[in-house]
């Protein structure tokens, strides 16, 4: 799998123990704006056609990436949804993430370009 950037970068990764117990902890890089606040915003902030063009491309690639993967993100919401300065989302919150079952992934891919 190549590089990909439409999801968050994984800054750190932590072991540790706390009260005799073992943890876990990733560090992600930050991003000040999610699609919610963007909406919440949306009296103050202008989304040009060409902003909203450019997010909805940037979510439509980063879904492509995770399905090529085999990954189901399953918690698609407008908080989960990063905007970059540059009018990009990146993806985050994996946590109820599931790789597709085997026999799923197999399925050929339907071509709209071939017609019957």
């Amino acid at each position: 799998m190549g590089f990909n950037t439409h999801s968050v970068t994984l800054q750190d990764f932590l072991l540790f123990e706390e009260g005799g117990v073992k943890c876990a902890a990733i560090v992600l890089e930050y991003k000040r704006l999610s699609l919610k606040d963007l909406f919440c915003m949306s009296e103050t902030v202008d989304l040009t056609n060409e902003n909203v063009l450019k997010l909805s491309y940037s979510l439509l690639c980063s879904l492509k990436f995770l399905h090529s993967a085999n990954i189901m993100h399953r918690d698609l919401k407008p908080a989960n949804m990063l905007v970059s300065s540059d009018s990009h989302f990146l993806l985050c919150d994996f946590g109820f993430s599931r790789t597709i079952p085997e026999p799923y992934a197999n399925v050929p891919k339907i071509n709209s370009t071939n017609k019957k």
